[in-house]
């Protein structure tokens, strides 16, 4: 890539100054490797590494823009929450690349090329700066490998974008209900009912831990069993006999019951774990459909099988906190489930006061207010708005609440010359959007993704 840039004096400094910036990241990725015997890289998805050159480079970038909006704040949460906010935006496009991939639509080096050539970020006088490509690498500490990797994801996902959003064409119908949405406004008031406080004692933490714990695993490596047969202690043809026998068994899934063969290892397996070399070469090779190991020196015979991805669970200890407010809003929702149930019976024969007195509910008056901007205030799908556009009493459960709205009038403006025409892209972007969220929510259920512990822990995982 760059062929005429990267045979420049230019791209060879780049790389000198660029080269030093990471020797720090590059012995502090080989230690953690040896350390915790998992990946080097930050994060690994399906197998393939994403830098820590990369997330820091998109965490500065989304600072950055905060800094530009005035949204910064010097502490602590506000400097977890960018590094949160780099490594989910690294994870999706990884994900999104690797599918461009599966579909041989990545981008080519040419197009990368000319998308930064063009790029008025390094342009001086019309004219691509390599004063200014200095710049801005030295000023995210980050090596033009990294970045040109990172702009042939973005252009690799806008042309998988482009297979995505076929058929997302937009109706003049679909158009039309959101603009009424948009333009109705209504008076009335409102009643709040909020599902009572609730106390969460250790034993229902511990319940909910025990029903729940796979959602705790932590992969730790390969689950592995190993068996050894001496040669020079049974002979050469004992060993090989003993060997088909424990091969076809292995195979069968049937248990190893020979007490002459040692079991040499069984459990976890992690980089870290000292076994011969020629077994982990061979361990390498291993995978699902491959799943038996086979290794024969001159004395001894190492038969093998994976059993899968080795797992550990996150103590109960460690998870407490969290699952505090998960089991609490669970609580709550069944509370409004009842509260619901018994004001569904009453609410239309009643006065406001009189169910917010028994129930202890709150109420507001509201005059013109929009459907979207009443959604907005109370946590409320604006599509369950739809139904309060008549007057009277209607019910909305939500999840730890229940409201009830008592609309007095309602009106709908006419549509404004061209809003027709600005909602539209509008509605495409949001059609887009949750496209998109399926797409990836997909993706993660169906990949394996592996966090170095290190930048876990400054994650708060």
């Amino acid at each position: 890539m760059f062929d005429k840039i990267g045979k420049s004096k230019f791209m060879k400094f780049v790389l000198f100054i660029t080269t030093f910036a990471f020797v720090g990241t590059g012995i502090v990725a080989i230690i953690l490797y040896k350390i915790f015997g998992g990946i080097s890289g930050a994060v690994a998805i399906n197998g393939k590494e994403i830098t820590f050159a990369e997330i820091n480079f998109r965490a500065n970038q989304i600072r950055a823009g905060l800094e530009a909006q005035g949204l910064t704040r010097n502490t602590k949460r506000f400097e977890t929450d960018i590094l949160r906010m780099a490594v989910q935006q690294a994870i999706n496009d990884e994900l999104l690349y690797q599918e461009a991939e599966k579909e041989s639509i990545t981008a080519t080096d040419e197009e990368v090329k000319r998308y930064i050539l063009d790029m008025e970020l390094f342009k001086k006088d019309g004219k691509f700066s390599k004063e200014k490509y200095v710049q801005f690498l030295k000023s995210f500490s980050i090596s033009p490998q990294v970045f040109e990797d990172i702009i042939k994801k973005k252009l690799s996902i806008i042309h998988l974008y482009s297979i995505l959003y076929l058929g997302g064409y937009i109706t003049d119908e679909e158009i039309q209900a959101l603009s009424f949405l948009r333009n109705a406004s209504i008076s009335g008031k409102i009643l709040v009912v909020n599902a009572p406080s609730v106390d969460i004692s250790e034993k229902e933490l511990k319940e909910f831990y025990e029903k729940n714990k796979d959602k705790f695993k932590i992969k730790e490596g390969e689950k592995l069993v190993i068996y050894r047969i001496d040669i020079d202690k049974i002979g050469k043809d004992n060993a090989t006999k003993k060997a088909k026998e424990i091969y076809k068994n292995l195979k069968e899934n049937k248990p190893i019951e020979d007490s002459s063969v040692e079991k040499f290892f069984e459990g976890i397996y992690k980089n870290d774990i000292n076994l011969p070399e020629t077994i982990k070469k061979e361990l390498e090779k291993i995978e699902k459909d491959k799943n038996i190991l086979f290794v024969k020196t001159d004395r001894e015979i190492y038969i093998g099988k994976y059993l899968g991805a080795g797992y550990s669970y996150k103590s109960f200890d460690e998870v407490k906190d969290s699952l505090k407010e998960v089991v609490s809003l669970k609580k709550k929702e069944k509370l409004t489930d009842e509260i619901y149930k018994k004001l569904s019976k009453i609410y239309k024969n009643k006065g406001l006061e009189e169910l917010a007195n028994g129930y202890n509910g709150n109420i507001s008056s509201f005059e013109n207010r929009s459907i979207t901007d009443l959604a907005l205030n109370y946590s409320i799908n604006p599509i369950q708005l739809e139904k309060t556009l008549a007057k009277g009493k209607h019910i909305l459960k939500l999840k730890d609440k229940v409201i009830i709205l008592e609309v007095d009038s309602f009106k709908f403006s006419s549509d404004k010359t061209g809003q027709l025409v600005q909602i539209k892209p509008i509605m495409e972007g949001m059609r887009q959007e949750t496209v998109l969220k399926m797409y990836l929510d997909k993706l993660k259920k169906n990949s394996e993704i592996e966090i170095n512990p290190v930048l876990k822990e400054k994650l708060k995982l």
